[in-house]
């Protein structure tokens, strides 16, 4: 079931945007589980976590689809966002906000089933990620644990470590390590769990992710270089 929200104030726009995703579903033998929102602000604060796909109506009075694709963005990076819009000089800022593709207005079949089909192929390559929901300060944050660099525990801050920033939030490193695949992820000491994607060296009581050196316990170096030899080879 591919969960999709449709962020649209014409009513009439919503109908025909609607009546595609519901002829694809039945051409395609896809399921489609669609929600409403006719309106920015109330996507935003009611945003689902479980969705998959995100159609959003650029030009809409006061909060636009694209003040909602730069919020939305702040707490889900991965969620798939196709703009819809009839003004195509807007494309261009949507790849601020990894927009997979825009549509124009008045949307035609055709054009519509093509870049579905594209974003399906996204999602469904996505699928296999599977991803944590931190919670850090007053926010939440949807993180794929595929962009999980490493993660560290200091004072009683538990430290995600991203491609784009870092992430603090309260508990402990154990708490943490039970949600983290055990398929990628391994524990090098009492501080530190790293992704064996990004491991490039490891080196006499130290494992490197990049540039980035991390201390390892001498108990853990045999259990991570057995992780490492057992990750390629799944690879």
């Amino acid at each position: 079931m591919v969960r999709i929200a449709i962020v649209e104030d014409n009513r009439r726009d919503y109908e025909n945007l609607n009546g595609l995703l519901l002829r694809y579903s039945s051409e395609k033998g896809r399921p489609f589980d669609i929600k409403y929102f006719p309106n920015a602000v109330d996507f935003i604060s009611d945003y689902s976590y479980d969705l998959d796909l995100v159609f959003l109506d650029i030009m809409m009075p006061g909060f636009s689809g694209m003040d909602a694709a730069k919020d939305l963005r702040k707490f889900d990076e991965s969620v798939t966002i196709i703009f819809i819009t009839n003004m195509p000089q807007f494309a261009i800022e949507g790849y601020n906000v990894n927009a997979s593709f825009y549509l124009l207005k008045p949307l035609a079949y055709p054009e519509f089933s093509d870049r579905l089909d594209k974003a399906l192929a996204r999602i469904d390559r996505e699928a296999s990620s599977d991803f944590l929901l931190l919670k850090p300060a007053f926010e939440k944050r949807k993180v794929l644990m595929k962009d999980i660099k490493y993660v560290e525990v200091f004072a009683h801050d538990v430290i995600f470590h991203l491609f784009r920033d870092d992430i603090h939030v309260r508990g402990t490193l154990s708490e943490y390590e039970k949600l983290l695949d055990p398929r990628r992820f391994c524990r090098v000491n009492s501080c530190y769990i790293v992704n064996l994607t990004y491991v490039t060296a490891v080196k006499g009581s130290s494992v490197y992710i990049g540039d980035t050196e991390l201390k390892m316990s001498y108990a853990r170096k045999k259990p991570l270089m057995e992780a490492l030899a057992g990750f390629a080879g799944g690879r």
